[in-house]
């Protein structure tokens, strides 16, 4: 018989001595709390034992993550909790996350752990579009000084000084992106097997951002007709947070990833993508964004031809034009707004007219390396007042104004070669790269190349060509599609 130890009675007391101590301490600390907060303590409560389950397991932070990464790119969702800015349930996630990344490493138990040293970076991400970008952002500091007061009275921008200029243009910007290489890194170590959940969660979120516009546009609108209107777009820019061109392409991103990988889904997944498509469409339309109308039909056209069958593509075009005429009249009379006058600054906005020809010249003070991001911001046709606007509703003049030749041969030369890669690893993906032929994981990475394309001809009237809240759907599927990448060569150098 094992002898007794010396003095273990004496443990054993202090032992649930302090347990009791903590429970009691726990006891009166929630009291406290309840009685602060209310019924806001049952919220506390729970994003408390949320934050537990993901320190216990990263790879749950990481889906819920998925979620509110496209979610929390809208204005309408809170983005400060008791007040507190930058306190929300996005950077909690993520700060779980990544302490449960952490407390992984150090104790990595039964599952292979997800180091952050084997995150999917490619040397064309890093060197292409972040480090101008930081670069760029280095440059602007030095003139935020200089920008009118009149943009944030308007509530166009929310920063003051070189800090907030530095969490706002580069840093948040920065974040979809992040959130995309940590689904990659699940992909890349955990392969595509079991990892079904982080293909679908993205659209979860999109699908609630789509549900809280349009129940917040016909709210507000209550009508197609209303909807439609020129005059309409600053109600619609406020259901759904941001303006109505920028929230078209995260739709069209949307489209592009449901319907490919409904192509091959099983039958139960494949319905709900089809539900998918049909609301992303649906709301897509809504947005009365003539740049959305043209990348849903690219969407669609890419489609199209990606079922390589003379039968499939007549049905499917017959099909398109049938929709086509069937549109209500109001997305009709949207699309043709300025054609029937050949009225050039009613068919662009303004833009042509009263934009573009203030900005051009300012493009050769700095033509080489650009003003900074957000230049447009101290450019001298807005300090001097002869322009109003926070973006030159053109990315390529924007790029041009921001970041000069050089910077901009530079980002636009990571989206080439971010499609070819993107057909590449599809093609690569079919032939076996990942140790077996998953077609769903193929159709996904071919529907992210179809983004791109989406967002180059949406930016001719607006967004940028760098991170936006509305790109973070194509940046998710980005990172996602890292994944797949790194993974594919991972098993070619084990071969």
């Amino acid at each position: 018989m094992t002898p007794d130890r010396v003095d273990a009675g004496g443990q054993d007391s202090a032992r649930t001595w302090w347990i009791t101590a903590w429970i009691a301490a726990c006891a009166v600390g929630l009291g406290l709390v309840v009685a602060q907060l209310e019924l806001l303590a049952l919220a506390v409560f729970a994003g408390l034992l949320a934050f537990v389950a993901i320190l216990h397991s990263p790879r749950r932070g990481l889906i819920v993550l998925s979620i509110l990464v496209p979610l929390c790119a809208s204005t309408r969702t809170p983005h400060q909790l008791l007040g507190v800015t930058g306190l929300n349930p996005l950077n909690l996630t993520l700060l779980a996350t990544l302490a449960g990344l952490f407390l992984q490493m150090v104790f990595p138990g039964n599952r292979r752990p997800l180091t952050l040293k084997q995150l999917p970076v490619p040397a064309a991400l890093a060197v292409l579009m972040v480090l101008p970008m930081v670069l760029a952002v280095a440059h602007g500091s030095f003139s935020v000084g200089l920008i009118p007061a009149t943009f944030q009275r308007m509530g166009d921008i929310s920063f003051s000084d070189a800090g907030g200029y530095l969490r706002d243009v580069l840093v948040l910007p920065l974040l979809s992106v992040f959130a995309g290489l940590l689904l990659g890194l699940v992909v890349r170590v955990d392969g595509t097997a079991q990892n079904r959940a982080y293909l679908y969660a993205p659209l979860v979120g999109v699908c609630a951002f789509a549900g809280l516009f349009l129940v917040n546009a016909f709210a507000s609108l209550g009508s197609l007709q209303a909807m439609a209107d020129e005059n309409a777009r600053d109600a619609l820019a406020a259901a759904a947070g941001m303006h109505p061109n920028e929230v078209s392409l995260m739709f069209n991103c949307a489209l592009a990833w449901a319907l490919f990988t409904a192509r091959a889904a099983p039958p139960r997944s494949r319905i709900a993508l089809w539900s998918v498509a049909a609301l992303m469409s649906v709301a897509s339309l809504l947005t009365f964004s003539r740049g959305g109308f043209i990348g849903l039909l690219i969407v669609v056209i890419a489609y199209t031809l990606e079922m390589r069958r003379f039968m499939w593509i007549a049905a499917a075009s017959a099909l398109v034009l049938v929709g086509a005429l069937s549109l209500p009249g109001a997305v009709i009379e949207r699309l043709s707004t300025g054609l029937g006058q050949t009225d050039l600054n009613a068919l662009s906005a303004g833009r042509v007219t009263q934009i573009w020809p203030l900005l051009l010249p300012v493009i050769g003070d700095h033509w080489l390396l650009g003003s900074g991001m957000e230049s447009i911001l101290w450019s001298p046709p807005v300090r001097n007042g002869a322009l109003l606007v926070s973006q030159p509703h053109n990315a390529y003049l924007g790029l041009l104004l921001d970041y000069g030749v050089v910077g901009a041969v530079m980002i636009l030369s990571f989206h080439v070669w971010c499609w070819f890669d993107l057909r590449r690893l599809a093609r690569r993906i079919e032939g076996g790269a990942l140790g077996e032929v998953v077609g769903i994981w193929a159709q996904f990475v071919r529907a992210t190349s179809v983004m791109l394309p989406v967002l180059m001809v949406q930016a001719v009237t607006d967004n940028r060509l760098t991170p936006t809240p509305s790109q973070t759907l194509m940046w998710l599927a980005i990172g996602l599609a890292f994944g797949l990448r790194a993974r594919c060569r991972d098993l070619a150098v084990r071969a």
